[in-house]
C-alpha cells in the first residue's frame, strides 16, 4: 500500500513544474521494514523511467525511506508512517514495541511524527484500543497509543485520551464495588485519568483490553470534592459523556441497603452496553463486506 501511494503521488506530481513538486518520505519502526520498503519502491520505479528524477541527486528532496532511529533531521512535505506492529496469529497484541519501550522512546516517537510539513498518513493494522496500557509503564508505548487514537479519531481523541490508573481507590466503598464486579468477572481499574477528571472505576472492555467499556462513578471522595451539587452531578457527567464515556452511577446508600441488588443492576447494565457495542461492531463488519463487493455490471469496487 505504501509503494502504491508513493507511485500514485509521483505520477501526479510529475505534471507540475519541478520547483512546485512536493516531496515525500517514509518512516518505519525498524531497519528490516525500511529495507523491505526501499526494495519494493525501487523495483516498482524501474517500470516508470519518468519518475527517476524524484530519486536523483538533482532533486532537492528525493524520496526518503528511513527508520525511527535515523529519521531525525529529515523532513518532507508528505510522510508515510509504517507502524509495523500488529496482532499475532491468535489476535493477541504484545506490548513490546521495540524502540518505544526503551528509555527515551517517547522522544523517538515525537521525532518520527513531526517530520511532515503538510500531511502524514499512518499505515497500521494495530488499532489503538488493542494497546493495553495496564500491562506496561512505558511512556513511549502510552504516547504511541494516544498518537494512533489521534490519527484514527482526529483532534477530539486528544481530549478523551485516558492516562490509565492514576491512583488507588479513594474509599472502602469503591473497593467494595470493585470486588463485587470482579466476582462477576469484570476487570476493574480504579481512578482512570481523563483530562482533568478522574473516573472512580473503569470497566475494561472484554474484547478490547486497551479500551474501557464503561466508567462507574461512586459518591465517594471524588464526588464530595465537587464544589457544588451541579459540579458533582450534571456537569461532571456531561463532560465525561462528551468525551465518549458511558457512565454508570452507584450510590452508597443503595449499596448499604442492598449490595447484591445494586451489584446485579450494574452487572446487567454492563452486559447491555457490551451487547450494544458488539452489535455495532458486527454491523460495521457486515457493511464493510457489502461495500467491498463490486457493483453490478461495473468493474468499480468500493472499499471502506
Amino acid at each position: 500500500m505504501i509503494t502504491k501511494e508513493i507511485l500514485a503521488r509521483l505520477n501526479l506530481w510529475k505534471m507540475l513544474p519541478k520547483k512546485e513538486r512536493p516531496s515525500i518520505g517514509v518512516v518505519t519502526f525498524n531497519s528490516e521494514q525500511q529495507s523491505l520498503i526501499e526494495n519494493m519502491v525501487e523495483t516498482e520505479v524501474r517500470k516508470y523511467p519518468d519518475l527517476v528524477w524524484f530519486f536523483s541527486d538533482t532533486c532537492l528532496e528525493p524520496v526518503l525511506v528511513k527508520n525511527i532511529e535515523n529519521i531525525q533531521g529529515d523532513e518532507r512535505d508528505v510522510m508515510l508512517f509504517s507502524i509495523t506492529y500488529g496482532p499475532d496469529a491468535t489476535g493477541k497484541v504484545s506490548v513490546n514495541f521495540g524502540p518505544m519501550n526503551r528509555d527515551g522512546g517517547e522522544r523517538r516517537l515525537n521525532v518520527a511524527v513531526t517530520r511532515a510539513r503538510r500531511e502524514m498518513i499512518v499505515y497500521s493494522t494495530l488499532q489503538p484500543e488493542k494497546i493495553d496500557l495496564t500491562r506496561t509503564q512505558s511512556i513511549g508505548v502510552r504516547d504511541l497509543k494516544h498518537f494512533l487514537e489521534f490519527a484514527k479519531g482526529g483532534a477530539g481523541a486528544l481530549a478523551s485520551a485516558n492516562q490509565g490508573s492514576v491512583g488507588g481507590y479513594d474509599s472502602l466503598f469503591e473497593v467494595a464495588v470493585s470486588n463485587a464486579l470482579s466476582n462477576k468477572h469484570w476487570r476493574v481499574i480504579p481512578q482512570i485519568g481523563v483530562s482533568s477528571y478522574r473516573i472512580d472505576l473503569g470497566i475494561v472492555h472484554p474484547d478490547k483490553p486497551g479500551e474501557f467499556l464503561c466508567g462507574i462513578e461512586c459518591d465517594g471522595a471524588t464526588y464530595h470534592r465537587g464544589a457544588t451539587a451541579r459540579d458533582r452531578d450534571k456537569l461532571r457527567e456531561q463532560i465525561l459523556c462528551g468525551l465518549g464515556w458511558n457512565i454508570q452511577r452507584v450510590w452508597s446508600t443503595d449499596w448499604w441497603i442492598d449490595a447484591k441488588g445494586a451489584t446485579d443492576k450494574l452487572h446487567n447494565s454492563l452486559n447491555k452496553l457490551l451487547e450494544v457495542d458488539r452489535k455495532k461492531y458486527q454491523d460495521a463488519q457486515e457493511l464493510e463486506v457489502i461495500n467491498a463487493r463490486p457493483l453490478q455490471d461495473s468493474t468499480t469496487t468500493i472499499v471502506i
